[in-house]
């Protein structure tokens, strides 16, 4: 039992709106994941940061651990195991339990938070941020174990779900196929245009494609704070914390 991943959860949400790369309700902070990193260390949670100046944000020294930061595919790869817990254990040999890593492979790419809870299990938690009320999912898709926390500046609200409760199995399964189709036909496509002779001499190429994720078909099923499940998924996403 993880009482202190409940409590963040609890806490988070209680949060208001905060952008992801502004300030929000009067509590400065450079983005959402800022205020996402504040609510874990107030629980007890320690941030380990992958760098190698030793320096804080306040610019005092500080005694830390260094983990790289780890490639997407990588840890994509633990994730998407059927031994999930133990393939990520490899990527971060010596993790504490208490300890979160913030944008552990980069900025752009998911999680956000690699969180060794208390108990020893490794969660992993997304934070999404917006004006309206869907989020946006890019070249991803959820997770099935993954928290993920939502920032509404329409509702000035959050909510959290669990990405195995708003897609199933069989989508996400359809959804990564297409995906691997696609990279595929970039492949062919790209194997093609670099044996194509350059006639001018300048290089261009195809570098790769990015497949886009979305959600439609109408507010009944894409307002995640007016959705008729909305309480469920909060609700499953605090017994989850408290089974870690």
């Amino acid at each position: 039992m993880s009482t202190q991943l409940h409590s963040f959860i609890n806490n988070v949400l209680q949060m208001p709106h905060y952008a992801n790369d502004a300030r929000g309700s009067g509590v400065k902070h450079d983005s959402h994941e800022d205020a996402l990193t504040q609510e874990l260390v107030k629980v007890g949670y320690v941030e380990i940061v992958q760098d190698s100046t030793g320096i804080n944000r306040n610019g005092k020294p500080k005694k830390i651990k260094r983990f790289p930061k780890l490639k997407r595919n990588t840890l994509t790869t633990a994730i998407e195991s059927d031994n999930q817990q133990h393939e990520i254990t490899k990527l971060v040999v010596g993790m504490n339990p208490g300890e979160f890593i913030r944008q552990p492979c980069g900025s752009q790419s998911f999680p956000d938070f690699l969180v060794r809870d208390f108990s020893g299990t490794f969660v992993l938690i997304e934070a999404k941020s917006g004006r309206g009320a869907v989020p946006a999912w890019n070249d991803s898709y959820p997770k099935p174990n993954a928290i993920y926390v939502f920032s509404s500046g329409s509702y000035n609200q959050t909510t959290v779900f669990l990405g195995g409760d708003v897609l199933d199995p069989e989508t996400e399964q359809s959804l990564r196929e297409a995906r691997q189709e696609m990279q595929d036909v970039v492949l062919k496509r790209k194997k093609a245009a670099d044996s194509t002779p350059d006639r001018f001499n300048r290089g261009f190429g195809l570098s790769y494609g990015r497949p886009k994720f979305e959600q439609g078909g109408g507010k009944h099923k894409t307002d995640y704070f007016a959705h008729s499940d909305r309480k469920n998924c909060e609700q499953n996403v605090l017994k989850f914390a408290l089974e870690q």
